[in-house]
């Protein structure tokens, strides 16, 4: 399976593809890298005549492709028509690839980042010895965790019955033309406990490929919570919890980039504000710029003003210091009955989509906002369809906007139970899962508006079984 996929690998590098190799463990990704690198300095791709080392312990010449796995505001990506690190999309980020254009004597190396389309950028750059040594690599192959965040034309996916599926899921999105998976169907070693291997094989037996599928499917890496607690697992790569944990990454990532930005805009790159963004406590001032955004106010425009009175004080501005001010603007600024309601997607989830200008950080959380809005539809359905309790536990005055809340709630918090929130949230739970009880109890004791007034208003629950 590893010459398969090797072999699948070259012969898209060689029409033009960008194409990704993906293995389970740092031994066979040092080797597939090893392998295609050599191949491509015999057919003249790669020069190997003057090399860098890399992270990876291996080396790096004019032509490979290699990855960056360290976001450095300081260093920038060719991109930024401003000052340095001014720009959105300016700086080197984790997860971006760039092709080799020189390697130094110093160690440094001369490269272009690679864009959407596989093709590199006009502009070369320099990534310095200390950043090359620490945080590059060669980037023909990876693992499926450090593979999150790359995009290429294809990928080749090694697998066996021990990959998890959060893993598995991760590796076979990663191409925009094609993902194919290389199986091995021998039996895995270690890994796996007695009751997942398929029945009826003799130890030491080749699987199948559906057995090893279902392992894959069945074997999960996550680490337990306090809502993994759902006795069905249904589905749940699309389930409103998933999509939600998903949603929610994105958006604090993209919210920590989207905070850096704008203290370089608004206050340029001086020592000081370089400084805050390495503050240890930097993550304070994203949450705090992140609510004031959320609440509607024009945190671009009011900063300069927020920060004037830390910086007039002669000390050094702090995450802390900004963090705390900027709270107290929001607060002020809501209690006066400014700002704006907060948008919730499917009712549940806070849209983290303001403030953020990213086009692929807002396509992302866009299309997960997407899913969920008709995750909660369909869960209403099939609940309907299968004459579930919660749905006859309904007030009898319930539309069906309120019971797909209902429903979108449940997903997202793996009620399973008759009632149709479940029991109180204890104080185990989250602050989401409690406000998101307190609403939705409010919105089932309120009286359903006029007919017409919503606009999935339907007939209410006491027909519930027919007309939901």
């Amino acid at each position: 399976m590893t010459d398969a996929a090797y072999a699948a690998w070259l012969v898209d590098t060689r029409a033009g593809l960008s194409s990704l190799l993906i293995a389970a463990d740092n031994d066979s990704v040092r080797e597939l890298n090893e392998r295609a690198r050599t191949d491509l300095i015999a057919v003249g791709a790669v020069d190997d005549s003057g090399t860098v080392r890399l992270h990876d312990g291996l080396s790096a010449g004019r032509g490979d492709r290699v990855v960056t796995r360290q976001i450095d505001r300081y260093l920038t990506d060719g991109t930024s028509t401003g000052g340095r690190g001014r720009q959105a999309d300016g700086f080197v980020r984790n997860g971006q690839q760039w092709v080799v254009d020189r390697a130094r004597r110093d160690g440094s190396l001369t490269v272009r980042l690679l864009g959407s389309d596989g093709n590199p950028s006009a502009t070369a750059v320099t990534l310095p010895a200390g950043y090359v040594r620490a945080n590059v690599e060669l980037a023909y192959a990876t693992t499926a965790h450090r593979a999150q965040g790359m995009t290429t034309d294809t990928s080749h996916v090694l697998a066996d019955a021990t990959v998890a599926r959060e893993s598995f899921y991760v590796a076979m999105t990663r191409g925009r033309r094609a993902n194919d998976a290389y199986l091995v169907l021998d039996p895995p070693k270690t890994g796996l406990g007695d009751h997942q291997h398929p029945a009826g094989s003799a130890a030491g037996e080749q699987w199948t490929r559906g057995e090893v599928l279902h392992a894959i499917a069945t074997n999960t890496g996550a680490q337990s919570s306090a809502h993994e607690v759902i006795e069905i697992e249904q589905d749940r790569a699309g389930s409103i919890e998933q999509l939600a944990a998903e949603a929610e990454t994105i958006a604090s990532y993209a919210h920590d980039l989207a905070a850096g930005e704008l203290l370089l805009t608004v206050f340029g790159d001086g020592p000081a504000v370089l400084a805050l963004l390495d503050d240890d406590q930097f993550h304070l001032v994203v949450t705090a710029v992140r609510s004031a955004r959320t609440a509607g106010i024009d945190i671009d425009t009011a900063l300069p003003g927020i920060a004037r009175p830390l910086q007039a004080r002669g000390s050094r501005l702090t995450a802390v210091g900004l963090a705390d001010a900027i709270r107290i603007h929001t607060t002020a600024t809501t209690t006066g009955g400014q700002g704006r309601s907060r948008v919730l997607i499917a009712g549940i989830l806070p849209d983290a989509t303001p403030g953020l200008t990213d086009p692929q950080m807002l396509t992302a959380l866009r299309e997960r906002y997407e899913l969920i809005e008709a995750r909660a539809a369909a869960v209403l359905d099939r609940d309907h369809i299968a004459g579930a309790p919660w749905l006859r536990a309904l007030p009898a005055a319930t539309d069906r906007d309120t019971a797909r809340l209902v429903a979108a709630y449940r997903d997202r918090w793996a009620i399973t139970g008759p009632a149709p929130l479940g029991r109180v949230p204890d104080r185990a739970a989250s602050f989401s899962q409690h406000a998101d009880h307190r609403r939705i109890s409010a919105a089932l004791t309120t009286p359903v508006a006029p007919a017409g007034a919503t606009q999935h208003a339907t007939a209410p629950a006491a027909r519930a079984g027919r007309s939901l």
